[in-house]
């Protein structure tokens, strides 16, 4: 548990800073391998993170994707 509390040990030191932001990574949920009855729509959720603004000179850095089921009646299943 030692290594555990070395990685909280750093996040800490490093936001006291005031020059970090330290980001942690998300749990994995469990995927679907089917719609759930009821739930026959599909939607995608698309998010991208740039550098900036400018598409000439800025980069993409990162994308998350979501894929979800819904209703007719916009009710995610």
């Amino acid at each position: 548990m030692q290594g555990a509390q070395d990685e909280i040990d750093m996040v800490r030191r490093l936001e006291e800073t005031g020059r970090y932001r330290v980001l942690r990574k998300l749990e994995a949920r469990t995927i679907a391998d089917a719609p759930r009855p009821g739930f026959p729509l599909r939607g995608v959720i698309v998010d991208t993170e740039t550098t900036g603004l400018n598409a000439r000179k800025d980069e993409i850095i990162e994308i998350g994707i979501v894929v979800f089921s819904f209703d007719e009646a916009g009710n995610i299943g």
